[in-house]
């Protein structure tokens, strides 16, 4: 035989993903679909490597997208997996979609420990995704498969719950709106006066509430996916039933905000108290952050009895009730720490390491630990935790081993 010449073996092995009935397609392809994870992709030039975390599926998809495409994700990508689907929302660095396309990643909200799922789509042949991942059949390493699920069977794998994907290529088409013609790009809620349209994160009833629209709202229609629209209002993009949605002509420039002109608001708590900013609008959800009194954020929108806010580069959801509205703009809040003050890790074994989380808890997941020495910018000060940036990752440190220089 040729020695030139590879041999293609495709071999059909069926496995149960998650104790889901349905199952995965395995075949090994041309090496084009195969990833080199001994090169600097997912090494030297890796954020997750350098930060502890090689062998998660996060570590996995950022070095792919870097080995395939050569493109560094920005820092925005750096969390958990699910985090990437909502920070790629809020910043908008690259568009997404419900359509799998070559090149772009998916992403799974749920998962054993609540912190979703990636994987990388090779490309997309008709009904079927082609696709690699890490961290999934293969504990904390590269699957070393290329896998294959029907479009359906991405939507739900165990307990992972598909987002959508983030589109890394601009090489196809928009989703564009079959049934809506240029003259009705928006639309207006079809209900009573004091009743709210609920706007949820994906086309189904049972999908999470990502916030509400009240009669007169207008927003933007993006696309149609069976009997629901998908739509922007504000910074909230989601899913209404279309049977509740009036078309129109009239552009969202009137459109009043879900929070009037008071779009700012502080904590209404005891000074020394601190109110839990949590990732999703429920006290049971993971906490994201804390607020003490004098903090001034930013409301982006309300979720039934939770506002979602933005405080510095923190997103989550706080209980309405502790809220007072305000029209004084975070322009004026005088930073915790002033600008571009550094500090080091100070410990009394100077061979132990300081570990650094991804919340202010001592219960918070871990990303990594620093050694005893690291430098670090210090970003705030929240009870008994300096918030920092470590090579470009943000995170928490107990101010109790930082000596500020």
């Amino acid at each position: 035989m040729n020695r030139l010449k590879k041999l293609i073996v495709i071999s059909c092995i069926t496995t149960t993903v998650m104790s889901n009935p349905f199952t995965v397609s395995v075949k090994a392809y041309s090496n084009n679909l195969t990833p080199n994870t001994f090169s600097s992709a997912y090494n030297n030039d890796n954020i997750f490597t350098t930060c502890g975390y090689k062998g998660q599926c996060t570590w996995f998809t950022y070095g792919r997208v870097l080995e395939k495409l050569d493109t560094k994700l920005p820092k925005e990508f750096y969390g958990n997996a699910v985090d990437w689907w909502y920070s790629n929302l809020s910043k908008n660095d690259y568009p997404y979609g419900t359509k799998p396309k070559a090149n772009s990643i998916a992403v799974w909200s749920g998962g054993n420990s609540g912190y979703g799922h990636v994987a990388f789509v090779e490309k997309v042949e008709g009904n079927t995704v082609y696709f690699n991942e890490g961290n999934f059949s293969v504990r904390r390493d590269y699957d070393k498969q290329l896998k294959s699920l029907s479009k359906e069977n991405m939507k739900k794998r165990g307990n992972l719950y598909l987002k959508g994907y983030i589109y890394l290529e601009n090489n196809d088409e928009p989703e564009h709106i079959s049934s809506i013609t240029e003259k009705y790009k928006y639309g207006t809620p079809k209900i009573n006066r004091g009743s709210a349209l609920n706007i949820r994160s994906n086309p189904s009833t049972s999908s999470k509430i990502c916030g509400t629209l009240k009669s007169g709202d207008i927003f933007t229609i993006l696309s149609k996916v069976g009997d629901w629209y998908k739509i922007k209002i504000n910074a909230t993009y989601g899913y209404v039933s279309s049977k509740y949605v009036t078309l129109t002509s009239k552009t969202p420039s009137s459109t009043k905000p879900i929070v009037d002109n008071k779009k700012y608001g502080t904590p209404k708590i005891n000074k020394g108290s601190a109110l839990n900013i949590r990732s999703n609008p429920s006290i049971s959800s993971k906490v994201c952050g804390t607020l003490k009194s004098g903090d001034i954020f930013t409301i982006l929108s309300k979720v039934g009895d939770w506002y979602k806010i933005k405080i510095n580069a923190t997103y989550g959801y706080v209980s309405s009730k502790y809220v007072t509205l305000i029209s004084k703009t975070p322009s004026s809040t005088k930073p915790i720490v002033d600008n571009k003050k550094y500090g080091t890790v100070s410990l009394n074994n100077k061979n132990s390491r300081l570990n650094f989380r991804t919340s202010p808890s001592k219960k918070a997941k871990i990303m990594t630990s620093l050694p005893n020495g690291t430098k670090v910018q210090i970003l705030g000060n929240t009870n008994g935790w300096y918030k920092v940036n470590y090579n470009g990752l943000t995170g928490y440190l107990s101010s109790q081993l930082v000596k500020v220089l």
